[in-house]
């Protein structure tokens, strides 16, 4: 189903954009969060019911690694990714003034 919704998700972007690079990173970083969920399910730590990420549908045969298990790991990993995402975000946010100051 990752496969299904990032080229959904690409050709749903080439018709807003109409440009061929957005369109195949909008795909991408569709699919990406596909392979993120697939390492982190079962989300057990957070919710108990969580049985994996389903195949095709909620009632097909679930999978994933399971990361996400343990309570310890779920919130590294949530932070750290948060933390991440803010670092990343300032230092091109430092890198852009930057460039626009030199021109």
């Amino acid at each position: 189903m990752g496969v299904f919704w990032s080229v959904l998700a690409g050709f749903f972007a080439l018709w807003v954009s109409k440009n061929r690079k957005t369109a195949m990173l909008i795909g991408l970083l569709v699919f990406s969060h596909t392979l993120l969920d697939l390492i982190a399910t079962p989300k057990t730590a957070f919710f108990t019911g969580d049985t994996g990420l389903p195949i095709f549908f909620n009632t097909s045969k679930t999978v994933g690694l399971g990361l996400w298990r343990y309570e310890t790991v779920a919130y590294i990993g949530e932070y750290g990714f948060i933390l991440a995402g803010l670092l990343i975000y300032l230092h091109e946010r430092k890198r852009i003034k930057l460039v626009s100051r030199a021109t």
